[in-house]
């Protein structure tokens, strides 16, 4: 007998419900009809003589089949796609997909607003997905394709990931009007560092900053007493209370606005914080990557 044949089309519905666990999502990441895509799935249960996927807890769970098949199929697909893609031919105003990126708060606030204007004026029908950064989890999402970027404030060594810096942020303190700590806009760094602190961190407690390593130089250490996500809670938390947090520049302005806040220059040096964008490495030469990618750069260094 002659085996059965199996196009790309079949491999790539597979592949793409396999990652987002539902026929619907994989229609939409692929561009299809979820018609179509129910099709390709009932014709592989045949050829492969496997359910393939099984009902679960509001998502579609693989089988042990379906699994063995995407841990394969999943990096040849790349490589096959690679081969052919014409490079020179790639244009932005052609680009269809759906564009998933994960970045850290103050990061959306940043570039969000002006690669939303490039993308409506370049590529209007690329599509972006846009989460919280979960740095846990991070590695596996982008060798899943459930991410296609993450952006972080800081450099993870990551398997088969790269990275390149997209801007160096500016940080600035941040305490309510009238804080009794500070006098004239300015105070002292033994005054700074008894302070109680709030640190903003993706990752909670034991995290160590850039703050920390700049007070232990100078023989002293600062009291966290609260950690939280995100800064424009923290922002709104700061201007409730008697804490001192540190907070990106441009955020920390923008929340000065609507919050009870004033901005304090730190009284002790601190450096930029690179800001690094990361993505796997059979994305690297994808040119909707790289356009992406490289506007992502360019958009910085146009506010800059």
């Amino acid at each position: 007998m002659s085996p059965p044949r199996i196009s790309l089309e079949l491999l790539h519905c597979l592949v793409a419900v396999h990652n987002e666990r539902s026929v619907t999502r994989a229609a939409e990441r692929l561009n299809l009809s979820q018609s179509t895509v129910s099709s390709a799935l009932a014709k592989l249960r045949v050829i492969y003589a496997d359910p393939l996927f099984v009902s679960g807890r509001g998502s579609l769970e693989p089988t042990s089949k379906a699994q063995e098949l995407v841990e394969f199929l999943a990096p040849s697909l790349v490589l096959i796609e690679n081969s052919v893609l014409p490079r020179a031919a790639f244009k932005p105003s052609e680009a269809t997909a759906l564009f998933q990126i994960a970045m850290v708060d103050f990061v959306q606030d940043r570039l969000l607003p002006a690669l939303r204007r490039v993308i409506e004026l370049e590529a209007p029908n690329l599509r972006l997905s846009v989460t919280p950064l979960a740095i846990d989890t991070v590695e596996d999402s982008l060798a899943a394709q459930k991410l296609d970027l993450a952006i972080a404030s800081t450099k993870l060594t990551l398997k088969n990931v790269r990275f390149s810096t997209v801007f160096y942020e500016t940080f600035t303190s941040i305490v309510r009007q009238g804080h009794p700590a500070v006098k004239n806009g300015h105070w002292t760094v033994n005054a700074f560092s008894e302070l109680n602190h709030l640190q903003v961190s993706p990752t909670g407690s034991g995290y160590v900053g850039m703050v920390d390593r700049a007070l232990t130089d100078l023989g002293l250490k600062r009291k966290v007493v609260l950690y939280m996500p995100s800064y424009h809670l923290a922002a709104k938390m700061i201007g409730m209370s008697d804490l001192v947090a540190l907070m990106p520049m441009k955020i920390a302005q923008d929340m000065s606005k609507t919050c009870s806040i004033q901005l304090v220059e730190p009284p002790l040096p601190l450096p930029k914080l690179p800001v690094i964008q990361m993505w796997h490495e059979r994305s690297h030469a994808d040119p909707l990557h790289r356009w992406l990618r490289q506007r992502l750069v360019e958009i910085e260094q146009q506010s800059g």
